[in-house]
């Protein structure tokens, strides 16, 4: 196995383990001890991946954000027509990572929220008609407008993942773009 594999395939064993854990505890519960006996590697070994368990947690939602930025920017949409199909895909990614973020949502509920703001401040950057509507729909200053606008369709996101997933991707993208634009 090369060293690569090897570290993909650890980083994967201890984010199972952190999501297990989640659904049993705290996170502020839970220790690295914890963390590295439910994966079955020594805590060197979490120690050559992550400063701490903050460290792991920050590490594992901006890999989700990247991930979901990449996705976004996939077709460079310009339009709620383009951007459908990559609000689509990010719903699949989120959805295959399901476990890690429900746990995550139920446990560290702000981490959820900095993640999904990101997310829809990035969208609001780069699709025109979201940022028209947002000036026509919030008259306040811009960059007010815009978290609210972030606020409440970040509702959509939350509830969508405290209810399981229980939509397709493509059912809850329609749902997202009916009140984004």
């Amino acid at each position: 196995m090369t060293t690569q594999k090897r570290k993909t395939t650890t980083k994967t064993d201890l984010k199972g383990a952190l999501t297990r854990l989640l659904r049993e505890k705290d996170f502020e519960a839970i220790s690295v001890s914890d963390i590295t006996r439910e994966a079955g590697v020594n805590r060197g070994t979490f120690y050559l991946h992550y400063v701490d368990k903050f460290d792991m947690m920050n590490q594992l939602i901006d890999e989700i954000l990247q991930n979901i930025l990449i996705l976004l920017k996939e077709g460079n949409p310009k339009n709620k027509e383009e951007a459908l199909p990559s609000i689509v895909k990010i719903f699949e990614y989120l959805r295959e990572d399901f476990d890690f973020i429900h746990a995550m949502t139920l446990n560290r509920f702000n981490y959820t929220t900095k993640l999904i703001h990101d997310f829809l401040y990035e969208l609001t950057k780069q699709i025109t008609p979201i940022q028209e509507t947002i000036q026509s729909v919030y008259p306040l200053p811009a960059d007010y407008a815009t978290e609210v606008f972030i606020y409440s369709n970040s509702a959509i996101f939350i509830h969508w993942i405290q209810k399981g997933a229980v939509e397709s991707p493509e059912e809850i993208a329609k749902i997202f773009f009916r009140m984004t634009v």
